[in-house]
């Protein structure tokens, strides 16, 4: 063998050193961020599970119009005494159990407060309500429930 064959033989022993540092270096960060990849999965596993125990409920209140002809033919006083619907819906995954709402304001509301055994996910209730405002400043509902993530949650829900 002369001396160019050796260093051909060389320069490719170099390369197929250098093609298996590379691959085995490769490797190892594919390897570190499979690992990453695989805990932030897990923990995002854990965090959907948590949510598909949560129930949201949330509030809303329908004011009703009010009609000129109902002022003089019933005597309705149009600027204090008001009616509408309270909407209640559960945005959340989970069912709510339990539910107690607390109208928490100062105005005379007509019921002060409202009792639902349980709301399914997605689901929506209305009920009437009547109040008087006299020099409101601020209208809240307290909301306190059971759900499979915890139990006595709750939430005050300004209107």
């Amino acid at each position: 063998m002369d001396y160019i064959s050796y260093i051909s033989l060389a320069i490719s022993l170099l390369a197929f050193m250098g093609g298996i540092y590379t691959y085995f270096a490769h490797d190892k960060k594919l390897k570190k961020q499979q690992a990453l990849l695989n805990e932030l999965n897990i923990e995002k596993l854990k965090n959907d599970n948590q949510e598909s125990k949560k129930a949201n409920i949330r509030i809303s209140l329908i004011e009703n119009a009010i009609d000129k002809n109902d002022v003089f033919k019933y005597g309705i006083n149009t600027l204090t005494q008001r009616t509408g619907r309270l909407s209640v819906v559960n945005l959340g995954k989970a069912t709510a159990f339990d539910i107690n709402i607390f109208i928490s304001t100062n105005w005379k509301v007509h019921p002060t407060s409202l009792y639902i055994d349980q709301l399914v996910s997605n689901e929506k209730r209305e009920y009437n309500i009547e109040w008087n405002e006299q020099g409101f400043n601020s209208k809240a509902v307290i909301v306190k429930w059971n759900d499979a993530y915890a139990s006595n949650r709750s939430v005050e829900i300004k209107l």
